[in-house]
């Protein structure tokens, strides 16, 4: 009785209450006073001229966007799981659930196939019995090239994932590992092995040419679907197994996990929905072939940096205390490849970091998109048991004809796939960059405020609320991009913890100030042309379209300026650059200005004392933009032709605030 007390005590993971969390709300309490006090002060003091009013909205969307935020810190919970209970609660591994992992790639000149390829062997090498883990690579472009480079894969993971066991890699990436300072000692041939066969992909890629041997009459038959006739767009299903975990095995003789390639069936009168659309067809293309109870979803560019996460996914979903209706396990995203100071601000750590630790203590993080484990069942609306076990299925005959059936573009029709089964339809992952889809929640019947506080609660409302209204950022960002700039100029006085938050989440100071300097471009760029793009769209003016993310890398050129620090402005001659510029030179004109009158005039600096500051501190976070356009004379300054149309834009609105100061 003792052992079985002693066994139940192990947890397989805990959940505790960030000790921090008090603090954040007396903070939280005090910014809402100061917070209301500007706004006090405002109102007290509101004029109806053409610089109170914008100011009196930037402060209004900005007190608002930082209430929303604060859901994000309302009850943060810090989880820690214990993999190595999992046997002694009595969950041996032969009893562990299958495990089907979803890979989309779509473009083989963006996605590159060998970094697709690390992907699935990250997650075919993970902690778990190799006979229970199944790897779907949905290839939405149809490339040949790509089904080649998987063929290369298949022959290649023989190797890799014994290897990976027997010498104990954590990072399971082959590029990940090779690329580290230190290396096993007995990884010199594999590695040899490694660069052969992405010796060979890479000319398949720049030749087009077949790099692996076929394996008999199937692979044969496979490949004769490539005609004349098959483009990206136009397209029948090709769906080819390259490993089967019943009958594969590796160098060692033990089972392989299984590797299955998917092309679903794309014609040009049938929309394809894009990712979403991918996996749908990946999720009941497995549920004809594994029906493994548990989905992990990566991304073409991912790879899992640690090989137990798997089990610990397991600790959340077979926990007995875990809620009976848990659906799914995130993962955060962390990125490899950043210079070390993240000068793009691409690293994302509040959306995918930081916010999601404190939706967890709501009712749980949102899906981010990849590193998701889903309870398969989640995906279909049926009750969530934990004792609900799908049926394993081998992958034969009649399984493929059906796999074929399920991956027709004309299956859903008349379903409720993308709708209240699978993954929906309609929402894009560039929304975080510009905000245009999350606008469109916004203004739907299903708004994050109304429905979303109805259907979940008001915290977790706000949450997703906050997400929503991101475009709107634009409004005072701009605003204070402009304003008190013109208003130093023309001599009219204006004025009466993130940082903590950041280096708590394992940040730095620099990677905070890159961070912040990358919003505020954000600010004047994409944001505001998102909200311009959402309204004409709503008048019937224009529609949306979806690009993919160059995934390629870049030259040497490039690729070193990076490494250094140094922000590149001349791959392309973007619009963007045009209202950075701008802002740049406004901001750069109006702080000399501002101090030679602060010298000059008696009185003036302490009217304009605030104005001068934030002009101060935009320069600084412009001077990379000051640099590539006076300084530098390599590839990445910014092209001649946006200096130019910057130029006359300050021009024209340095004319502009003059003209309406005289009125």
């Amino acid at each position: 009785m003792a052992d079985t007390e002693e066994t139940k005590a192990l947890p397989l993971h805990t959940c505790h209450p960030d000790p921090l969390t008090s603090l954040t709300r007396t903070h939280a309490l005090l910014h809402t006073c100061a917070t209301l006090a500007v706004l006090h002060h405002r109102l007290r003091h509101l004029s109806p001229s053409l610089v109170h009013l914008p100011l009196l909205l930037s402060d209004l969307v900005l007190a608002f966007m930082w209430a929303f935020n604060q859901a994000f810190h309302a009850r943060r919970v810090r989880r820690l799981t214990f993999p190595e209970n999992l046997p002694r609660r009595g969950v041996r591994a032969h009893q562990w659930p299958s495990l089907d992992v979803f890979v989309c790639t779509a473009d083989p000149r963006k996605e590159p196939p060998m970094g697709v390829v690390n992907t699935a062997l990250s997650a075919m090498a993970f902690d778990y019995p190799a006979g229970k883990v199944n790897v779907y690579v949905s290839d939405d472009g149809g490339c040949r090239v790509t089904l080649l480079a998987f063929a290369e894969a298949a022959r290649f993971a023989r190797h890799w994932v014994p290897f990976c066991r027997e010498v104990g890699v954590r990072e399971r990436s082959p590029e990940a590992y090779f690329a580290a300072p230190r290396a096993h000692p007995n990884s010199v041939e594999i590695k040899a092995m490694y660069e052969r066969m992405k010796e060979k992909v890479d000319r398949a890629m720049e030749t087009g040419q077949e790099i692996a041997e076929m394996n008999g009459p199937d692979e044969h038959k496979t490949f004769s679907k490539w005609t004349a006739d098959f483009t990206r767009e136009d397209h029948p299903t090709v769906i080819q197994i390259l490993l089967d975990s019943e009958r594969d095995v590796d160098v060692v003789g033990h089972a392989m996990p299984s590797l299955i390639y998917v092309s679903r069936e794309k014609r040009p009168c049938v929309h394809h929905h894009f990712k979403a659309g991918a996996l749908n067809a990946l999720t009941r293309v497995s549920a004809t072939m594994t029906n493994a109870p548990i989905i992990l979803t990566l991304d073409c560019d991912m790879n899992c940096n640690d090989p137990q996460a798997p089990q610990r996914a397991l600790c959340h979903f077979l926990d007995p205390d875990a809620p009976p209706n848990l659906a799914y396990v995130q993962f955060p995203q962390h990125f490899r490849g950043m210079d070390e100071n993240d000068i793009y601000g691409c690293e994302w750590k509040g959306p995918f970091q930081i916010n999601p630790i404190g939706m967890d203590g709501l009712r749980g993080p949102d899906f981010e998109g990849t590193g998701c484990f889903f309870r398969r069942r989640a995906l279909h609306r049926e009750p969530l048991l934990l004792n609900s076990k799908e049926r394993d299925r081998n992958i034969d005959a009649s399984n493929l004809d059906m796999a074929h059936r399920v991956t027709r573009c004309t299956y859903e029709n008349g379903t409720k796939w993308g709708a209240t089964m699978g993954f929906r339809y309609g929402s894009l992952v560039e929304d975080y960059f510009t905000g245009y889809r999350l606008l469109e929640v916004l203004f739907s019947k299903y708004n994050t405020i109304a429905f979303g506080v109805k259907n979940i609660n008001l915290l977790m409302g706000m949450c997703y609320s906050h997400y929503a209204f991101w475009a709107f950022w634009s409004i005072p960002i701009t605003t204070y991009a402009f304003l008190p700039q013109l208003a130093l100029l023309i001599g009219v006085p204006m004025f009466p913890k993130d940082l903590f938050i950041f280096l708590r989440a394992n940040g730095t100071i620099r990677r905070w100030w890159n961070n912040q300097r990358m919003w505020m471009i954000r600010g004047v760029t994409c944001f505001p042309l998102a909200s311009i793009q959402f309204f004409f769209q709503n008048f019937g003016i224009s529609g949306s379209t979806f690009n993919l993310t160059g995934k390629a890398r870049h030259d040497d050129e490039q690729s070193d300026r990076y490494a250094r620090g140094i922000f590149e402005f001349g791959t392309v001659s973007s619009p963007f650059f045009v209202s950075l510029a701008t802002v740049a030179m406004i901001n750069l004109v109006a702080f000399w200005v501002g101090l030679v009158r602060a010298v000059l005039e008696e009185g003036y600096f302490d009217s304009m004392f605030v104005q001068v500051v934030l002009c101060g501190f935009v320069v600084v976070n412009c001077w990379p933009v000051y640099e590539a356009m006076v300084v530098r004379k390599d590839g990445g300054r910014l092209p001649g032709e946006v200096k130019r149309v910057s130029f006359f834009m300050a021009l024209v609105i340095f004319a502009i605030a003059y003209l309406v100061s005289s009125m």
